[in-house]
Formats: structure tokens, C-alpha cells, sequence
């Protein structure tokens, strides 16, 4: 895809910083942007993955910590907890897996302890993960844990059985910062 680094007010998306800031916080804007671009760098080396609608969704959630405590998608062990006990390893209540479910022909050009990019539909980089868990999972064991039920005319259920990708990376995420999200305004 296309990179656009320009975003307008109006469609810019939520997990990225203001543009307005005042003179008095520029400096550690800066900062933030400067300790940011070696990861947007090197980022650009790594196999990306272009994320569908629901997977930028969850990686927002993730970002801005609406997700706390998840620092990342889903290993397998939270995983599979979650479906178990609905709570993640660390006894956490969490009613639900945050998946990040990918192609087998993309699982197939990277491994575990990998870094990987994320884009959104347009190219642009949004994070990176560190791929610390890659599996196969059982969908209609997670449909039933979840949903209660295997029928796919559930629409939770199909999006499970016949949209998500058949391989499941679990991994911390970090944010990468694009050219111009700090923008300040020069009188």
C-alpha cells in the first residue's frame, strides 16, 4: 500500500497524539519523537503485516490501554487460559482472547523472536510486534468458550470459523511514531 504520513484533524486516527501542543511541552514532544525514530527506522526493515479493520481496532485498545494490562496480542498460554478460566495467567479477569490471527503463508516467512511491522490498510507503520508465540488454535473450542456455541450463523462464530486467519501471534507490541504526529505550530 500507499504511505500517507499527512492526516487531517478530521481523520486522524484515535490513537495518535494531538497536533496542538504549546511551547511548553515541546521539548519533551521532541524527546518522545527522538527516542521513537530509531524503532520507525528499523521498523522498516522488518516483514510487515497489514492489519484488517478489527485487528487496527484491537491494536488501538492495546495502545492507548484501554486493553490494560495487555502489553500485545495473546500468547498461547493466555490464550488458552482465557478460554479455560477467563482470566490471563496472571489471574487477571479477561472474558475474551485478543488475537492477532494471520495467513499461513505469512506464518510460514517468520518465526518466533521475530519482530514484525504493523500497518494499517493504507501502509502506513502503526507498531511492531516481537513474535513470542505462533500456533495453530482450535476455533471451535475457542467459538464454544467464547460464544457458548459452534453455530456459524452466530456472528462471532463465523467471524472466528470463516474470516480469521488459521494461525494465531501472540507478542508485546510498541508504538512507532510517524513524521509529522508532533507537529507544533510555529508562530
Amino acid at each position: 500500500g500507499q504511505q500517507h504520513n499527512h492526516l487531517t484533524q478530521r481523520n486522524k486516527r484515535p490513537w495518535e497524539p494531538s497536533r496542538k501542543h504549546t511551547a511548553a511541552n515541546s521539548s519533551s514532544c521532541t524527546s518522545v519523537k527522538q527516542r521513537l525514530k530509531p524503532r520507525k527506522k528499523l521498523a522498516q526493515k522488518y516483514t510487515s503485516w497489514d492489519l484488517s479493520e478489527r485487528q487496527l481496532c484491537d491494536l488501538e485498545l492495546i495502545l492507548n490501554g484501554a486493553f490494560s494490562p495487555l502489553e500485545g496480542f495473546l500468547g498461547k498460554d493466555d490464550y488458552e487460559t482465557v478460554l479455560r478460566d477467563m482470566r490471563l495467567k496472571s489471574g487477571v479477569i479477561w472474558s475474551m482472547p485478543i488475537n492477532l490471527d494471520v495467513s499461513k503463508a505469512f506464518a510460514d516467512t517468520v518465526k518466533v523472536g521475530e519482530s514484525i511491522a504493523l500497518r494499517d490498510q493504507e501502509g502506513v507503520l502503526i507498531a511492531t510486534i516481537k513474535i513470542e508465540d505462533m500456533w495453530t488454535p482450535d476455533k471451535a473450542k475457542e467459538a464454544w468458550a467464547v460464544y457458548g456455541t459452534e453455530d456459524q450463523k452466530h456472528p462471532g462464530v463465523d467471524y472466528i470459523m470463516n474470516t480469521a486467519g488459521p494461525v494465531y501471534v501472540g507478542g508485546t507490541v510498541r508504538g512507532v511514531v510517524n513524521d509529522g504526529d508532533f507537529d507544533i505550530p510555529v508562530p
